[in-house]
């Protein structure tokens, strides 16, 4: 249930399951695109254009079902997932759940982090956060 790690999971399962008509296998992120974020420092430095930093969820999925939406919470009792959209809140029933949540930035990676409060360090995550510096 994230873009970059959670694509990653259904093309694995995907092939793993190919040959399953039985099997439905649904991607649920917030946002309908990867981000390489390595690419964000050459994005902050000018040398690449933001858009050029991220892919479409889509292109990457053959048979995986893609759910644009946010996950607010799950019910294991019910095997529920609770999701929040643009315009409505939803309930998405599971046989089997994989989560996928990525990863967090980390600090040392990030120079003035080395000495400043972690508070006062700035994360881009985004093509937005990158360019705006």
């Amino acid at each position: 249930m994230a873009a970059a790690s959670g694509v990653t999971m259904a093309r694995h399962l995907e092939r793993l399951c190919k040959r399953r008509r039985d099997v439905e296998i649904i991607l649920v992120s917030r946002d309908n695109f990867i981000l390489m974020t390595p690419l964000l420092f050459e994005v902050c430095s000018g040398a690449l254009d933001a858009r050029h930093c991220s892919f479409p969820i889509r292109a990457f999925l053959r048979t995986t079902r893609f759910v644009e939406a946010a996950v607010q919470g799950i019910d294991l009792e019910r095997r529920v997932v609770h999701l929040s959209g643009e315009r409505e809140s939803v309930e998405m029933g599971y046989d089997q759940l994989v989560l996928a949540p990525g990863m967090r930035p980390r600090g040392r990676l990030f120079p003035p982090c080395l000495t400043e409060p972690r508070e006062s360090c700035k994360f881009p995550k985004s093509g937005r956060s990158a360019s705006s510096g």
